[in-house]
């Protein structure tokens, strides 16, 4: 089964698919992801934390978020999608609708037995839609997404802001730091001294949540952070110092590494609906069930186009 809806605000989605992923494929983007999940043997990771999915799981998944899912066996993995730039949502709910969801990664993304939360329902108004006439689309989806996000908002329970902020164990700590502390001089020096551990430790601990380094996971938040100041009009020099680089050719290096072009062609070639696209691309795999890089994507994309 496969239905989908996409525009430059928003992809949603209803995949059966039974294909086992070899990996866990960490990456992130700039919309709000929800998923729910009917079926299948899959584990999620999201900020680090390892998520086994059991039928009728949710996961709120905030922009900017390192996360990725690693399907275990040919089970069929039936899950809906939905990705959504908050311009999708009007301008006199789009506050009330944002301001609940969580806005970092913590145990508040992962939601279980929502099986009677009425949420279901709601996204099965998605397979519908699928089948009635297509000038109905464009202007029903953003009353259903909305819809569907204050849905969320009625079930999301009630936070303790006090324990939310309670010490959790030396992973959580790290992330959470690196998380909220990315645009400054974080190394592995000082990383080492503040949570007193080695650094080899910090790396061991860091690649098994991340899958990545903690100079690696810092590099690629910093250089998503850089390009979304430039798709907001900064300067090259502006974003590369505001997102944490010492010089600008570390930026450019570093930059054209993780996009495959420079910060300047980026700023004025990409828009933001080629973005929105791009962030989208890069999870087709969620839906198809197959996992590509984005060197991949592009190798694919230049043959298409007879580019060598």
């Amino acid at each position: 089964m496969h239905i989908s809806f996409e525009s430059e605000l928003y992809n949603i989605a209803h995949n059966i698919t039974q294909i086992r992923t070899g990996s866990c494929l960490i990456h992130s983007h700039t919309t709000y992801e929800i998923l729910y999940m009917l079926e299948g043997d899959t584990v999620f990771s999201i900020g680090g934390t390892e998520y086994e999915l059991q039928p009728h799981t949710m996961l709120l998944i905030p922009p900017n978020s390192f996360h990725g899912i690693h399907v275990l066996t040919e089970k069929p993995y039936d899950r809906y999608t939905v990705h959504f730039d908050p311009g999708i949502l009007s301008h006199e709910n789009r506050a009330l609708l944002l301001n609940k969801l969580p806005a970092k990664t913590d145990s508040s993304c992962c939601l279980r037995a929502m099986g009677e939360s009425g949420i279901l329902e709601m996204l099965r108004q998605f397979d519908d839609l699928a089948v009635s006439p297509e000038t109905l689309h464009k202007p029903l989806i953003p009353i259903f997404l909305q819809a569907l996000i204050a849905r969320i908002l009625i079930k999301l329970p009630v936070r303790n802001e006090e324990n939310a902020h309670t010490p959790q164990s030396l992973k959580n700590d790290v992330l959470d730091y690196v998380n909220e502390h990315f645009t400054e001089p974080v190394t592995l020096d000082t990383l080492s001294a503040r949570f007193f551990v080695s650094k080899s430790q910090l790396n061991q601990t860091f690649r098994r949540m991340t899958g990545t380094t903690v100079i690696d996971y810092i590099i690629r938040k910093r250089v998503s952070y850089a390009q979304q100041l430039l798709l907001n009009g900064a300067s090259a020099q502006q974003a590369g110092s505001a997102a944490g680089f010492g010089d600008y050719t570390s930026f450019y290096r570093a930059y054209k590494k993780h996009f495959g072009c420079s910060p300047n062609k980026n700023k004025h070639e990409n828009t933001h609906h080629g973005q929105v696209s791009e962030d989208l691309a890069d999870k087709a795999f969620l839906a198809d069930g197959f996992a590509i890089t984005m060197e991949e994507k592009r190798s694919r994309q230049n043959r298409g186009s007879g580019k060598k």
